[in-house]
């Protein structure tokens, strides 16, 4: 059987650091970076290539190789076990990222493997860039199994199956966004409990860039993301809400306090301070998401009336050069999930007044910075100059239109 070939492109997390698994609110934004996968049906085996690993360089073997067998055997197993199953037959991290959403599909009746498959993946997303790779990985995986083994699912089954497949298999513990942008593309603001989203547009002319730190960002290292998230369901639970999106910052000073007074000061020190100032984050980082959706939409809609003037633009984007700022700093002093490459990068940024922060997970990644003019794009090259000068890494600024999502062309 010849091959058959899908994209799956990247994301940008807008606004809405962390608030995606708190079930709070996010704007994101799909763009042009793809992951691409080659795949057809085999006899009995499931064969795996990754060119983004390839170019790692880091010792793991690009190649997988194994029979039919280890899905269709565990039809009936709980992810848990077949998680086991896959650690017994020693199977590296990243192939469990295509692995989990074949056996979700397989879970949910969607399909039976009755023949193997071989996909082979590349694009130009790169691995740890901050830009939703993984995810895009498992979107590519889910389209081309579709075409591979025809099946039928909607874009928010089609994002939580992903998701799962990341979560559960992978053990990487990240919300939502990322799989649902990639699907869906565009620029979107996303209610992380629902997933009911809005479409929304920036000025014409106006692009995204990418300042890739050029150190390696990785959702599943212990102390980083999977950290935080457990700190953060903690802090629900000390501020008597479900998630952190039920929690107003009215609520948060006044536990703060309550927990602060009835507590011995080394208990509050070593167990709620922590867990509360990544609600405090997340609190104020839903607030800042709002905000800036609010004046996307009003600014669309004078646009719409033929009323947007050119001091409109810039008041939008003193808009976002506050808020970004605010998020960026939230993030690093409150969520912890910053890196010193992020804010040497994020503050050459600010410096030549640029609306920019970290985008995803954060602990490596990328920073990403909203360009309106051809002045600010010129910027960036000074920005990775005084980088380089500063960290010793080289690093080359990209610019990308946002795209439209995997789903739509599924």
């Amino acid at each position: 059987m010849d091959f058959k070939e899908v994209e799956a492109i990247g994301r940008v997390e807008f606004l809405g650091n962390h608030t995606d698994y708190n079930k709070g609110y996010v704007i994101a934004a799909g763009i042009e970076a793809k992951t691409t996968a080659q795949g057809r049906t085999i006899d009995d085996k499931i064969k795996f290539h990754s060119q983004q690993i390839e170019n790692l360089g880091d010792g793991q073997n690009p190649n997988f190789e194994m029979g039919l067998e280890i899905l269709t055997d565990s039809v009936s197993l709980s992810p848990q076990e077949f998680v086991k199953v896959l650690d017994e037959k020693l199977v590296p991290k990243w192939a469990r990222y295509p692995l989990g959403v074949a056996y979700f599909l397989q879970k949910d009746g969607l399909v039976t493997f009755d023949k193997g498959f071989e996909i082979n993946y590349a694009g130009d997303l790169d691995f740890g860039s901050g830009l939703s790779s993984s995810a895009s990985f498992e979107v590519a995986t889910w389209k081309i199994l579709k075409k591979l083994f025809p099946f039928k699912q909607d874009l928010k089954k089609a994002a939580l199956l992903c998701q799962s497949a990341e979560n559960e298999i992978a053990g990487a513990p990240c919300g939502n966004m990322d799989q649902f942008s990639i699907l869906n593309g565009d620029l979107t603001y996303i209610d992380c409990d629902d997933l009911s989203h809005e479409k929304l547009e920036l000025p014409d002319g106006w692009e995204i860039a990418v300042l890739n730190t050029g150190v390696y960002h990785e959702v599943s290292a212990k102390e980083g993301f999977p950290r935080r998230r457990i700190e953060s369901e903690t802090a629900a639970k000390y501020l008597g809400v479900k998630f952190l999106r039920d929690a107003n910052i009215d609520l948060y000073h006044e536990k703060y306090e309550e927990h602060k007074e009835r507590l011995a000061d080394s208990t509050f020190e070593r167990y709620y301070k922590r867990p509360l100032s990544r609600a405090f984050h997340v609190i104020n980082e839903n607030n800042r998401v709002r905000e800036v959706k609010q004046s996307l939409v009003e600014y669309a809609e004078k646009k719409e009336k033929g009323k947007a003037r050119i001091e409109d633009e810039n008041k939008l984007y003193r808009i976002l050069v506050n808020t970004m700022t605010a998020s960026h700093d939230s993030s690093s002093i409150y969520f912890n999930n910053s890196s010193n490459e992020l804010d040497i990068m994020a503050k050459l940024a600010w410096k030549e007044g640029l609306a920019a922060r970290l985008s995803g997970g954060g602990f490596g990644g990328s920073v990403i910075a909203i360009i309106k003019d051809d002045a600010q794009k010129e910027s960036l090259n000074e920005i990775a100059r005084l980088y380089e000068e500063k960290t010793g890494i080289k690093v080359q600024p990209k610019i990308y239109k946002i795209a439209k999502g995997a789903y739509h062309n599924s």
